[in-house]
């Protein structure tokens, strides 16, 4: 009864989390469509959807292998590896599709957009690392914390960078994704109410004994996870390729 009280405690908070980011995100909406084009709308869209392609397989989809883990060990083992696994996918994909870049989208070129969604991609990827980290320690209030957090600097920075059109909006999408890492770090490391952690350097063997162990996640799992992350994602970026920009950002507002 104890644990089944503390894991409905945990779902309250993590959800009160949610909610709350939500509705900050929702309350800004109306602000922001009036300070920004859709064209810069486009420019986002194109961004969020290349960083949403890579983040969902760019950890190799590890993030099942710590919430299956056995121990707090292996858990920091694979948390560990997958933070260097989700660097080495974003920087590889990035440079194979700066290689095949070569249209203009909503007056930019491809080649800022394609770097801003890779980079952008790895952010996601490691809040994805952290959340399940954290939710493994049931440190929840920091997940909960973190997507409040995120939502709240993602839209004042869009606020206060709205004469920089497209690149407004960009810069508050990468700064309330990694102001919510920074937290993440700050709790993981430091403590507060969080647990403690400590993460030793990982060595190639360690890296290879990890992947190894878990090769299923990334064999099967992730492939599935890039698939379903196309279906939902190619649209705008098909849109802008086969019409105007401004079309792109109606559609996915």
């Amino acid at each position: 009864w104890a644990c089944r009280m503390s894991r409905l405690k945990g779902i309250s908070v993590l959800a009160s989390g949610t909610v709350l980011a939500q509705l900050v995100t929702v309350a800004a909406t109306p602000v922001l469509t009036r300070l920004y084009t859709p064209e810069a709308f486009a420019v986002l869209a194109l961004v969020v959807s290349t960083a949403s392609m890579l983040a969902v397989f760019a950890h190799g989809r590890l993030t099942i292998a710590i919430a299956a883990s056995d121990s707090e060990a292996e858990a920091q083992q694979i948390f560990a590896t997958g933070r260097r696994l989700t660097w080495m996918v974003c920087i590889v994909a990035g440079l194979v599709l700066l290689a095949l870049h070569g249209v203009g989208i909503a007056g930019q070129h491809t080649a800022p957009v394609i770097a801003a969604g890779c980079f952008l991609g790895g952010v996601l990827a490691l809040l994805d690392l952290h959340a399940f980290f954290r939710n493994a320690a049931k440190a929840y209030r920091v997940s909960a914390a973190a997507s409040v957090i995120r939502a709240i600097t993602t839209a004042c920075l869009q606020a206060a960078a709205a004469l920089g059109g497209a690149v407004g909006l960009i810069v508050g999408v990468h700064g309330g994704a990694l102001s919510a890492l920074a937290f993440s770090q700050w709790a993981l490391f430091r403590g507060g109410r969080a647990p403690k952690v400590s993460l030793p350097p990982v060595s190639l063997a360690w890296a290879r004994e990890t992947v190894t162990a878990n090769r299923n996640y990334i064999v099967f799992s992730a492939p599935q996870a890039l698939v379903s992350a196309l279906g939902h994602n190619l649209p705008p970026i098909i849109l802008a390729a086969a019409t105007d920009p401004a079309f792109v950002g109606h559609y996915c507002g």
